[in-house]
């Protein structure tokens, strides 16, 4: 290959690669935005709750009522709380409790 050659394979190389690590990420946000989350920490009957996915009654009340919380505390569990994991559920439910 002679440098007028090369020059241009390189740059079409170069751009290849961009689209692909592009569209890699693109993929993977879509992949995570489509997924719900594995639990969903709110308000339910006046005390904490959890719902495993996308059901629509509660997987375990916890015995905390909500009006015991601070009103921003309040505001967030009304709004819901997304939970990917068990560990991130126990924190928050500990993070209320105390």
């Amino acid at each position: 290959m002679n440098r007028k050659t090369i020059k241009p394979f390189i740059f079409l190389s170069i751009t290849l690669i961009c689209i692909l690590i592009t569209g890699i990420h693109f993929t993977s946000d879509e992949k995570s935005l489509r997924e719900s989350p594995a639990y969903i920490l709110t308000e339910y009957n006046g005390k904490i709750a959890v719902f495993a996915g996308k059901k629509t009654s509660p997987h375990f009340i916890d015995e905390i009522e909500i009006k015991n919380l601070p009103e921003k505390d309040r505001q967030t569990l009304k709004n819901g709380i997304h939970v990917n994991s068990e560990e991130e559920l126990y924190s928050l439910i500990e993070d209320f409790s105390s």
